[in-house]
């Protein structure tokens, strides 16, 4: 699946929602595509090995500054602020942690 944008607009400003189809890739990076690639180059879905609070861990690799939202595929939203380019961690708990959006507030 393409990394397709599609504005939605907010009270406190706008964001975009990138529809996705982030599956675990484990130790694996992957590149993403389109429109995304201008906020995030890359990411890798894992199990949180030896973590005993969170489940899953998402690494991205950001090139814009902003607040990123990641959906999975039972809806829960997380967040994640990334001041400075680099690669960046959040780990989280789901039943279903694929991502299904990515929404960049712009």
């Amino acid at each position: 699946m393409s990394d397709t944008a599609s504005v939605t607009s907010t009270q406190a400003g706008g964001c975009v929602d990138f529809p996705v189809e982030w599956e675990v890739t484990g130790n694996s990076w992957v590149e993403t595509s389109d429109d995304l690639h201008q906020y995030i180059t890359a990411y890798k879905l894992d199990i949180a090995k030896g973590n005993l609070i969170f489940n899953w861990c998402l690494e991205i690799r950001n090139a814009e500054n902003k607040c990123y939202h990641f959906i999975d595929r039972t809806n829960d939203d997380y967040e994640l602020t990334c001041k400075q380019s680099g690669e960046h961690t959040l780990k989280y708990n789901s039943d279903a942690p694929q991502i299904k959006i990515v929404r960049v507030w712009v």
